[in-house]
């Protein structure tokens, strides 16, 4: 499976985080916040797996994703800020494992990878920013289509209005996904649906 051309810049949503705070996203506070290898786990990533990375901004959980997946599996990691992917990129070169990540600049509602191609797909912070962007009806549709029947997306979000985590759970639902609450809270809102 291929994933299709890159999308045109003008194409794109307009995200509501800036690039130029990635360096945010990967500081040393939010490595110590955050144990990326608990939360892989929760997710539920295992070797061999084909992950759809949702909002993979400068790779802070795709490298530890890309080593769970060695030596079969491959991780699609997208996002719709070029500037983010070539970030991604850059911070590849000093990642232990990079031959199954595809970084793939994209909107959220029109990814275009082919339909049930996904075995897991992997949100941490992004929802939010996909609501803000107006992309919330669009998106939970094209994500319910790429996913695999029986198959899972594993969502975390932080510091999000009760408002905002209730239209995006409302989507999720709306498409036929079932939600399960996970044992151990890593974001203040965590879950996995089911397809």
């Amino acid at each position: 499976m291929t994933t299709e051309p890159e999308a045109k810049e003008k194409d794109l949503p307009r995200s509501p985080f800036p690039s130029w705070c990635s360096f945010l996203l990967t500081h040393p506070w939010r490595k110590r916040e955050f144990d990326r290898e608990k939360i892989i786990e929760q997710a539920g990533i295992a070797p061999g797996m084909t992950v759809l990375e949702l909002g993979c901004g400068p790779g802070f959980f795709t490298e530890f994703i890309a080593r769970k997946l060695s030596p079969t599996g491959r991780v699609i990691s997208q996002d719709v800020v070029p500037a983010m992917i070539a970030k991604l990129k850059k911070r590849m070169r000093r990642f232990p494992v990079t031959e199954n990540i595809e970084p793939l600049l994209a909107g959220s509602s029109n990814i275009g990878l082919e339909a049930e191609s996904i075995d897991l797909i992997f949100a941490a912070n992004v929802f939010e920013e996909i609501v803000r962007e107006g992309e919330i009806v669009a998106t939970v549709d094209e994500l319910h289509r790429v996913l695999k029947p029986g198959h899972t997306l594993y969502f975390g979000e932080h510091r999000v209005p009760a408002r905002t985590i209730a239209k995006i759970f409302g989507e999720l639902e709306r498409v036929g996904f079932t939600r399960s609450e996970v044992p151990e809270k890593h974001f203040v809102h965590s879950a996995v649906f089911t397809k």
